[in-house]
């Protein structure tokens, strides 16, 4: 994850947090405080001198219960080399955890990528 975006997690969850139960998890609390104590993340896409935008994405679409007594964050920089990301801390995939209950648009003709929350449980 972006070493700027741990660092104010940290800042933010301080005595809150808890050891991983695993090596490849980094920032945990306690289940029940995941909802009340971690914040909501906000992603801001600039366009190059264009229109700028910020998706809030909710604590419960970046953090998830990984044991009976634990809740992690599960925002993971692109670590592996891959043919269309580069190999860097800055690249992040916005996956579809992180897509949850979020209808999204790719207007590839316009250049637009927009996001609009959703209850995806109320599709059908």
């Amino acid at each position: 994850m972006p070493k700027q975006l741990r660092a104010e997690l940290v800042r933010q969850l301080g005595a809150s947090l808890v050891q991983p139960p695993a090596r490849s998890l980094d920032l945990c609390v306690a289940q029940g405080d995941a909802g009340k104590l971690v914040p909501p993340l906000v992603l801001h896409f600039g366009s190059g001198g264009g229109a700028s935008s910020d998706v809030v994405v909710p604590p419960e679409n970046y953090w998830a219960p990984v044991d009976d007594t634990t809740a992690c964050m599960v925002v993971f920089s692109a670590a592996m080399p891959n043919a269309t990301l580069p190999m860097n801390e800055t690249t992040t995939v916005i996956g579809n955890f992180m897509q949850q209950n979020m209808h999204l648009l790719y207007d590839l003709g316009n250049g637009v990528l927009s996001f609009q929350p959703a209850d995806c449980s109320a599709v059908r």
